[in-house]
């Protein structure tokens, strides 16, 4: 699943290069014409997992260390032994647990470093951890999928079990829904899923000729389709890419775009330098190449840059009128530089 979060600070990062693409269009004839990129060393933390934001401090979370982005630039590293996955619970009016997940338990962090509890699960080692709040309270749960085994847990923040079910299929995106009571979408590695926070089937839909399921996204007013909308995006061999848009509960089909028709409605945050904003997003390719786009308010391109990525959730933060975006082992800082 293509996780997407909140955005960066405008410190002078330590560790970090420095490369400028300009942009075919400006907003006006004075103003910024390109957003600068800066790479980010991210190179010994594992693979990106979160992004989270603490005031004028935003660190960088890893499976193998925290790359806090301040002042210190310092990098913390987990307690032992290193997490194959980790997810950022978020909780309401304070600051986040993070789940740690090593074979087969998941320990969970609070801010200062103490436990708050843990979960193991027998016999399987945890594929892949997701944050959401299954019960509507405000406050995030972990929802586990395992190697080798179409099981499903939910676990609370303190470790406790909330239910374990077989969900079927192949389970690589779980996309939390802007919906209440909470519903989630899924792949099944052939379809759509829609499930209640308690992991009931709400629908199941299968595309037609819908051949690999590169993503599960949320959409808000995208084209003609007003509200929100979940966009599976699936390719054929040979074939482009394909995104079909549903309604939230997964039972009516909206219309299918293309790739690059959904591209500036993915799920976005706002850089701003001088009455100028633009809204970057970001997407991951079939062959892993990671794009970062930015638009104008009317949905127009103004710029975009592609780099090298991983087929991992893309992860955004905006904070002091810049952005980092994340995936997988890359990590950068992007700001409004003037044209010289």
């Amino acid at each position: 699943m293509r996780i997407l979060s909140h955005l960066l600070a405008s410190c002078v990062l330590a560790g970090c290069s420095g490369s400028t693409i300009e942009s075919p269009t400006s907003t006006s004839p004075t103003g910024p014409r390109y957003l600068e990129a800066q790479d980010i060393d991210v190179a010994a933390i594992g693979t990106i997992a979160g992004l989270i934001v603490q005031e004028d401090t935003v660190i960088i979370v890893g499976t193998s260390g925290q790359r806090v982005l301040g002042s210190e630039s310092a990098l913390i590293p987990w307690p032992a032994p290193a997490p194959s996955a980790v997810a950022v619970l978020q909780r309401a009016g304070t600051t986040p647990v993070t789940a740690l997940a090593a074979q087969g338990s998941v320990r969970f962090l609070l801010s200062d470093g103490g436990l708050a509890g843990e979960y193991v699960v027998e016999g399987h080692a945890i594929k892949r951890l997701f944050a959401m709040d299954v019960d509507g309270d405000g406050n995030q749960e972990a929802i586990a999928t395992l190697e080798g085994s179409d099981e499903v847990h939910c676990i609370s923040r303190t470790g406790e079990a909330l239910w374990a079910q077989r969900w079927g299929g192949d389970v690589n995106y779980v996309l939390p829904l802007p919906t209440t009571p909470p519903t989630l979408a899924h792949s099944d590695g052939i379809g759509l899923v829609v499930r209640a926070g308690d992991g009931s089937v709400v629908s199941r839909t299968r595309p037609p000729s819908a051949g690999t399921i590169r993503s599960v996204e949320l959409f808000h007013d995208i084209a003609a389709f007003t509200g929100a909308s979940i966009g599976i995006t699936h390719q054929r061999a040979g074939q482009a890419a394909k995104v079909d848009l549903y309604t939230l509960n997964g039972g009516g089909a909206r219309g299918t775009l293309t790739v690059e028709d959904v591209a500036p409605f993915r799920s976005n945050v706002a850089v701003s330098n001088g009455g100028t904003t633009w809204f970057v997003s970001g997407d991951v390719t079939a062959d892993g190449t990671l794009t970062v786009r930015a638009f104008d308010d009317q949905h127009v391109p103004m710029w975009s840059q592609a780099v090298p990525g991983d087929l991992d959730p893309i992860h955004l933060v905006a904070h002091n009128n810049a952005v980092i975006v994340a995936t997988g082992h890359t990590a950068r800082r992007y700001e409004f530089a003037q044209p010289e």
